[in-house]
């Protein structure tokens, strides 16, 4: 599921990439993430883009909690006990 994600976005950013790589799996169960840590990664990643790539950033300014992969199901909570960053600090 991750990995046919990861092929979409090659393909629409033109990358190349071997879809033939991918296992063919069942179904799988979706990973509990915290509300807390989606926050977190995603400031992490706004932050990257403020650095590398400013004009990509501007699609997401009214963004304030994106939608999770499909492979997450979103959970009340701070973030999680083993994230060393906090938002808004290099960690």
């Amino acid at each position: 599921m991750y990995l046919q994600e990861v092929y979409a976005e090659a393909t629409q950013r033109s990358y190349r990439f071997n879809a033939k790589l991918i296992g063919h799996f069942g179904p799988v169960e979706q990973i509990p993430m915290t509300e807390g840590q989606l926050d977190v990664e995603w400031l992490h990643l706004k932050e990257k883009l403020e650095a590398r790539d400013q004009a990509w950033l501007k699609q997401f300014l009214n963004v304030l909690r994106p939608d999770p992969h499909p492979l997450f199901v979103i959970v009340p909570g701070e973030k999680e006990w083993w994230e060393r960053a906090s938002p808004g600090k290099q960690g």
